[in-house]
């Protein structure tokens, strides 16, 4: 009796070992994929970006004193969300011709990301381009002038985008505005761009990571000088 005991009490122990090197394995597996997952969505996020702060960094370049360099964003007015944005910057030639190039930023929905307890609608920016030539002496085209043929598809975001919002601001971190309440674009300092991404793969149980933030706070040109202060004055 004793000798059938011991060999019981031996059979469980190795039961209860083996059931926790397996937990202990799923475990391992569970994090390097999540591992994985999070360096992936981490450096497409990265990606996405350092393209948005470039394009926002070289808005207006070669305008000179010229201030009117972007359009007010469409915004969806339930999320929030710039649905579509342009904005200019110009090159310069010898030969007495100028190239305008409009960028635009448009917003589409690409699927649905499902969570044990909510669903995020995903999205994904597409970066549309259109360069027009004009007389250095002249009057540079507008975005009337370009026209839809004009418009040339080059890059596109990752397509597991939560949200993608920007925010035009002045110096004191407000949005101007006219008195009809559009964004004065004139009076506009700094560009604020905020978005978040969720994973490409939502993996079970889904708590380890639900959504990365990017948020960036950019001065546009001409960069602002500060006025001198009172002291240097007097």
């Amino acid at each position: 009796m004793q000798f059938l005991l011991d060999n019981l009490i031996a059979v469980i122990v190795a039961g209860v070992l083996i059931l926790g090197l397996q937990v202990t394995q799923v475990r391992s597996q569970h994090a390097n994929i999540e591992q994985v997952a999070s360096h992936s969505v981490k450096a497409k996020t990265l990606v996405f970006g350092q393209w948005v702060e470039e394009d926002v960094m070289n808005i207006g370049a070669n305008f000179g004193e010229n201030l009117y360099r972007f359009e007010e964003p469409t915004v969806d007015a339930i999320n929030g969300n710039a649905t579509e944005w342009v904005f200019y910057s110009d090159t310069t030639a010898t030969d007495g011709t100028d190239s305008r190039i409009f960028k635009r930023y448009r917003l589409e929905e690409t699927g649905m990301a499902e969570f044990a307890d909510t669903t995020y609608q995903m999205y994904r920016v597409l970066r549309d381009s259109a360069v027009v030539d004009f007389d250095s002496d002249g009057d540079p085209p507008a975005l009337g002038d370009v026209s839809t043929s004009d418009w040339t598809l080059n890059t596109r975001s990752i397509g597991t985008l939560s949200f993608f919002q920007v925010h035009l601001l002045d110096r004191s971190g407000e949005t101007p505005r006219t008195p009809t309440g559009e964004v004065d674009v004139y009076k506009v300092d700094f560009i604020r761009v905020r978005f978040g991404v969720v994973p490409e793969y939502v993996l079970k149980p889904d708590n380890y990571m639900r959504e990365l933030y990017w948020v960036k706070t950019m001065k546009v040109r001409p960069y602002w000088v500060p006025p001198p202060s009172t002291q240097s004055q007097s």
